[in-house]
């Protein structure tokens, strides 16, 4: 109602001198690159929504990073479980990984986080962050990055209100990791 009030009011400046043609055709200009402009937001709207709409359909699903192994009781049959699987699952982690940061400025800080919960009951967050790091050696890095996998209890603990414990295998010593929340 307003925005034709706006362009009635419009009108009669025009048709009185009041406006030149110029200022008409700048406003009109600025009108259809405004309602552009909401376009593009509801349709962004509307793709955000589908991909919501998809992740809450198949909460059932695994994720990208997920995937079910079935580890055995014998500690080797278990380290030998997951060395056969190392390749594929790295490949499968960089893919996604690629894909995921295409169009990420990698010059910039960015992060998306998802929370759900699940038909089952459980509480779900799906974090995805990029942050670039000046004057760090790799193996900085990697021992910040390996300390917020064992502290992540902690974040849990806190993110819920409740406690979380873990259970890890003693990994210092070895290829693998095995931590259970």
């Amino acid at each position: 109602m307003q925005d034709k009030l706006d362009k009635l009011k419009l009108r009669l400046l025009v048709k009185q001198g009041h406006i030149e043609k110029d200022t008409k055709r700048t406003v009109v200009e600025n009108a259809v690159l405004h309602e552009y402009i909401q376009e593009q937001h509801v349709t962004i709207a509307t793709t955000q929504a589908a991909l919501t709409g998809h992740v809450h359909r198949s909460l059932g699903a695994q994720m990208p990073a997920q995937s079910v192994i079935r580890l055995g009781m014998d500690r080797q049959e278990r380290f030998n479980t997951l060395m056969a699987l190392k390749d594929r699952k790295l490949y499968e982690a960089e893919r996604y990984l690629v894909a995921r940061t295409q169009g990420i400025e990698n010059r910039m800080k960015y992060c998306q986080e998802e929370r759900f919960e699940t038909i089952g009951g459980d509480n779900c967050i799906v974090r995805f962050e990029t942050a670039p790091i000046h004057g760090a050696s790799v193996k900085a890095v990697f021992d910040a990055l390996l300390n917020t996998v064992l502290n992540s209890e902690m974040f849990l603990s806190e993110l819920f209100g409740s406690i979380t414990i873990r259970e890890d295998s003693d990994f210092e010593n070895s290829e693998f990791a095995q931590v259970r929340l």
